[in-house]
């Protein structure tokens, strides 16, 4: 199977942002900073999905936000829809983001 997010990478352009998401079992940290750098990503979510109220098949979700900057921001139990607010505006505090900051 292609790795998507690493084909990506190999053609991203300055202007572009790429964040990926690893659901994750145990340590999620570790394995996340991991996939961040070996797929070349700007920001990655991992969220633990061997824990209550996270990850697939609930309406709420927790995680941890990371980033090249070396950023670790824990993201708080919440519905999904406030959690991908939660990831928007940690998007947008990245440098590279000339494409997230135009955004309304």
């Amino acid at each position: 199977m292609p790795d998507i997010s690493a084909k990506l990478s190999a053609s991203k352009r300055a202007e572009q942002t790429l964040v990926g998401f690893a659901a994750q079992t145990g340590d999620i940290i570790e394995p996340a900073l991991g996939k961040l750098k070996r797929k070349g990503l700007d920001a990655i979510v991992a969220n633990p999905v061997d824990q209550p109220e996270s990850g697939f098949g609930c309406d709420r979700n927790h995680g941890v936000f990371l980033d090249i900057q070396g950023r670790q921001v824990p993201l708080n139990t919440a519905t999904k829809l406030a959690m991908a607010h939660r990831i928007y505006d940690l998007l947008h505090s990245l440098p590279q983001t000339s494409t997230i900051n135009s955004l309304p």
